[in-house]
């Protein structure tokens, strides 16, 4: 397997590395910027400042690993979750920005809270890289995709540093934290686009009668209606059980349209 076998595997290296190009980059600067941007000479007190910032970096992945991603599982797609994730990281690096010119303790938590954004986005496209892969494919898919990653550790250090030295020459010492808002806003790009339309694309290979974006199916038990909808073109198969329950599985869209029950 190769990244060009699988526009799945392609996509989800693409989107990985933009995403984590800034993420590699900004930790190795965001200490220091946070201090400058205070004027702090200090070494206590940019220590505090700097405590501040990882506690709330630590708080956030578990809030958004821990308690929001399980919640966001049970009610959205992976493909909609991986975009709230890149939506949370490019709130954090915009809100970083903003602390060179309202240098205040607030400022620092709402980035920090948000700063683990990425790990909801990085779940939600490693399960849909898991989905669309075959079991033999899995394990080369993965290793393509952390080599993208891998590339980040080794671009992004020495780019930021660069770029954060550069900046605060011409007084913007925050332009590091704009440019990684949009680099991360060029992965939603592929997200919405590229990898959602292989996904629809894939579907329909896998299964020559076709998948609808939208799938509609009633099930009559009693008075209950059951309605099954996913926006990014999975189809579900609702089946009555003994028990009165309700089976969902992956399988081709069901035509009900000229079903009269």
């Amino acid at each position: 397997l190769h990244v060009a076998d699988n526009k799945i595997v392609l996509w989800v290296s693409v989107i990985q590395f933009l995403i984590s190009l800034p993420q590699g980059g900004i930790i190795g600067i965001i200490l220091v910027y946070l201090s400058d941007s205070r004027n702090i000479n200090d070494n206590r007190e940019s220590s505090i400042i700097n405590a501040i910032f990882l506690v709330s970096m630590g708080t956030s992945g578990i809030i958004c690993t821990g308690i929001i991603l399980p919640i966001l599982k049970r009610r959205f797609s992976d493909l909609i979750i991986a975009e709230i994730g890149i939506y949370g990281s490019i709130l954090s690096q915009l809100i970083f920005a903003s602390f060179y010119y309202i240098p205040e303790i607030p400022i620092i938590v709402a980035g920090g809270l948000l700063y683990f954004s990425v790990g909801i986005s990085n779940a939600a496209i490693f399960a849909i890289l898991t989905k669309y892969l075959s079991a033999k494919e899995q394990g080369q898919g993965f290793g393509i995709v952390q080599s993208y990653r891998a590339i980040t550790t080794i671009i992004a250090p020495f780019a930021f540093a660069v770029g954060y030295r550069n900046a605060k020459k011409i007084d913007y010492p925050s332009l590091p934290f704009v440019a990684s808002a949009l680099i991360i806003s060029s992965a939603l790009i592929f997200t919405r686009c590229a990898l959602k339309q292989q996904m629809k694309r894939q579907l329909i290979e896998n299964d020559g009668s076709g998948y609808r974006k939208k799938s509609t199916i009633d099930i009559r038990d009693g008075e209950q209606d059951v309605e099954y909808d996913d926006d990014y073109g999975t189809s579900l198969t609702a089946m009555k059980m003994g028990n009165g329950g309700i089976d969902t599985s992956m399988a081709p869209a069901i035509d009900t349209s000229n079903n009269d029950t």
